[in-house]
């Protein structure tokens, strides 16, 4: 890939679309703006990361070894949505349970936001206002709303089933068709 120079002397600089030591620019870029489009329900972000993502697809087949971020960032994009809102108390070893449930779950494509007051879930995320507003009072001091490709589960204040609510379903590598 290439970007327009800044100096005199170039009339393009080379930009490196491949992940080394740190990811690329672009790999951040696309991950970012897909989860912008999954917190706002902005398309635009989405539109402009499956942009990116296509024009890297003819570099991540011939090299898929050098693009293990944009790789991560095609199977978000790919991924059926799971959002995850913990609402209460904003740190003490109740949240840490929820937190290493979702960390560990690691889902492609989630979405994890933790407010303190439900009531002021932020209407820029319309999938968190709506999931709250309809609860009638918190079940705990933290509770944890979970919607997956966009059909939401009853809310829970239990780690435990926190943590069934969003562990990813087992695979059968043995299973023939």
């Amino acid at each position: 890939m290439a970007e327009k120079s800044s100096g005199n002397d170039l009339i393009l600089r080379a930009r490196d679309d491949a992940d080394n030591v740190e990811p690329s620019a672009a790999s951040v870029a696309v991950e970012n703006a897909l989860k912008l489009s999954r917190f706002t329900g902005r398309e635009e972000w989405r539109r402009w990361a499956e942009g990116i993502l296509r024009a890297s697809v003819k570099s991540m087949q011939q090299n898929p070894r050098a693009h293990p971020r944009m790789l991560a960032a095609l199977s978000a994009w790919l991924s059926k949505p799971v959002e995850i809102l913990l609402a209460g108390k904003t740190s003490g070893p109740e949240l840490d349970r929820f937190l290493r449930s979702a960390y560990l779950s690691n889902l492609p494509g989630q979405v994890l936001i933790v407010i303190q007051d439900r009531w002021r879930a932020p209407k820029e995320f319309p999938w968190a206002y709506e999931m709250v507003k309809a609860q009638a009072k918190e079940l705990g001091p933290v509770t944890a709303y979970v919607c997956l490709d966009y059909a939401c589960r009853l809310p829970t204040a239990d780690p435990e089933e926190f943590r069934r609510l969003i562990a990813p379903p087992p695979v059968d590598f043995c299973r023939r068709k």
